[in-house]
């Protein structure tokens, strides 16, 4: 069993996208449509991700599958109240669902490496 720590931290992209995810949901939650409530639900978890990413926590890969199911939620609510500019529509709903499993497999991909590390070097 391999029991070297990875080289790279494989959340890296899942911190670019979190960067990039903060920066429009503040303008489009707390500058554009006034969503106090909806952008906090978003930006809080953002910000203890981006947070324990650099802090090296192991619970930064639970924090990013947090921010994933509340985009998920605020996505939806959204949709729902009309201020996305289009309606939710069956097609839409899949293509969003597919895609936040598609993010949420990636997050258990690079949560099984660090957990075979942790094993090894606990025995």
């Amino acid at each position: 069993m391999d029991s070297t720590p990875p080289k790279r931290n494989p959340l890296l992209p899942a911190l670019i996208g979190a960067v990039v995810l903060a920066y429009f949901d503040i303008r489009f939650y707390f500058i554009e449509h006034r969503f106090i409530l909806l952008g906090s639900a978003i930006v809080i978890p953002v910000a203890a991700f981006i947070i324990l990413f650099f802090s090296r926590s192991r619970f930064a890969w639970l924090a990013a599958v947090i921010v994933v199911f509340m985009i998920a939620v605020t996505l939806l609510i959204t949709y729902q109240l009309g201020y996305m500019g289009v309606p939710l529509t069956w097609f839409l709903g899949i293509v969003d669902l597919l895609l936040f499993a598609l993010f949420l497999r990636y997050f258990w991909k690079t949560k099984e490496p660090y957990l075979r590390y942790v094993a090894a070097k606990e025995i």
